[in-house]
């Protein structure tokens, strides 16, 4: 998938930025874009564990309902897009996190390119941010939520 890698993968890779073509770089970031309840005002908010940075958007992502809670896929549409939020993840909270999203079973933590402030607008930018995509072996994605906005009442 054009833009996501593994965190199995993160020594060195080639990654497309937008507008700025292929750059080498380390891809190692303290940012991690939530889009369900780890969001503000949900569950797990995390604004008294970690900094909120902005309200966030994912291009090529798409979210479905799983059970009672969400889970994030990559597609290959550019136009559909997950919102959420980027916050600034201290080094303490990462094995915490790995924990509640079972890393590497439930959903797999992969470095992604978001952008942060108003996607629709002229006053965003690009980064660099995890994400934990949904990645049980054998579920059926098929309840999608179509605008890309987790709501826990939906």
């Amino acid at each position: 998938m054009t833009g996501v890698t593994p965190a199995w993968m993160l020594d060195r890779a080639t990654v497309p930025f937008q507008g700025e073509g292929l750059i080498s770089q380390p891809l190692k970031s303290d940012f991690l874009f939530v889009y369900g309840i780890l969001k503000r005002g949900f569950i797990l908010d995390l604004t008294r564990r970690a900094e909120f940075i902005g309200e966030a958007m994912l291009p090529s992502a798409i979210l479905y309902k799983i059970g009672s809670g969400v889970g994030l896929r990559f597609i290959e549409d550019n136009n559909r897009k997950v919102y959420g939020e980027v916050f600034k993840i201290p080094s303490r909270l990462w094995e915490w996190l790995d924990d509640i999203e079972s890393n590497g079973v439930a959903y797999t933590r992969k470095i992604v390119e978001v952008a942060v402030g108003n996607p629709e607008g002229p006053d965003y930018g690009w980064m660099m941010a995890w994400v934990y995509e949904h990645t049980f072996p054998g579920m059926k994605y098929d309840r999608p939520i179509l605008n890309g906005v987790y709501n826990a009442h939906i």
